[in-house]
């Protein structure tokens, strides 16, 4: 028995173009507590490359160079990626 049932089925929803991947993002983020998501981003090392920690003071700074070019072991589109 597949025990991520309703995980599959967003995912298949959204790989289908059924549900917009920005909201469901938006909706699990709020969903989640912050420690929730501080540890999933550690999981999935979404931190500053600087000290490998989420509460970089440089964070910000970190985001925008994710998004123009470095600054972040994993880097992923910010609202849609750079334009």
């Amino acid at each position: 028995m597949d025990a991520r049932i309703n995980t599959n089925e967003l995912l298949e929803a959204i790989e289908a173009g059924i549900v917009d991947k920005d909201y469901a993002l938006t909706a699990c983020l709020k969903f989640m507590s912050d420690a929730d998501v501080g540890e999933m981003m550690r999981a999935n090392e979404i931190c500053c490359n600087e000290c490998g920690e989420i509460e970089c003071k440089n964070w910000r700074e970190c985001l925008v160079n994710a998004r123009y070019g470095g600054g972040m072991k994993r880097s992923l589109p910010i609202g849609g990626g750079a334009k």
